[in-house]
């Protein structure tokens, strides 16, 4: 948590500009769902488009459906978007579209177990978290993204590996793994020159060796206390 008020500060201090369009910040579910009803016809999303065609962060997004309004990705101004969808069975191909974005976070869903090819399209995404869901495997769409220095995958207990890929993200400089079932890290991982923290939390890791290899690089692994 303290690691999510953090990254979600720093964005807000660099990130947003004055104006009040840059922020649209939902605080209840119901105020949520009214605004995503009011964009799902052409004239509302034009009406929406036209008043908030500068929004940058979407944040604290609280969806009760079973769908997102494909609406929502017409954004593609946003630079930060916050997901909570519970009860979502899929993510569509048009998060693809969101080509501005720099930082993407999506917790609590245990419906949808894959995420999108398209996440791969998202170029300049910098910061990736997707916390407590059911996905069966690292996304390998994030291995394509170079800019990358934050992913945290957390609390997804169906993830056992880490991709040998994960070391073609030079920037990478946060990779959170804590509470997933991890055995082993890929050696590849000291291709990550720029790793400064490694959450492993709640993983039964065995290679140790790998693990003092890093530590001797000044990376902080955390393997008994939360990604701070």
């Amino acid at each position: 948590m303290k690691q999510a008020v953090y990254l979600i500060s720093v964005f807000l201090l660099f990130s947003c500009s004055n104006k009040k369009q840059d922020v649209l910040h939902f605080e209840s579910k119901s105020k949520t769902e009214s605004v995503l009803n009011n964009i799902q016809n052409e004239k509302s999303l034009k009406d929406f488009q036209t008043n908030f065609d500068d929004l940058k962060l979407l944040d604290s997004l609280n969806y009760s459906d079973e769908t997102i309004p494909v609406n929502l990705y017409k954004l593609i101004n946003l630079r930060f978007l916050s997901l909570s969808t519970p009860l979502v069975k899929e993510y569509p191909k048009e998060i693809g579209d969101l080509i501005n974005l720099r930082t993407l976070w999506i917790d609590w869903n245990f419906n949808v177990t894959v995420l999108p090819t398209e996440l791969g399209k998202l170029k300049y995404l910098e910061h990736f978290a997707i916390v407590k869901t059911k996905l069966n495997e690292f996304p390998n769409q994030l291995l394509k993204l170079n800019n990358l220095k934050t992913i945290r995958i957390t609390w997804c207990p169906n993830i056992k590996n880490l991709p040998q890929e994960i070391g073609n993200l030079t920037n990478l400089e946060v990779l959170d793994l804590s509470g997933n079932k991890i055995a082993f890290l890929p050696n590849s991982i000291l291709n990550c020159k720029s790793l400064k923290k490694l959450g492993l939390l709640g993983n039964p890791i065995s290679n140790d060796s790998l693990i003092e290899i890093l530590m001797e690089r000044n990376v902080e692994v955390f393997l008994d206390s939360y990604l701070r």
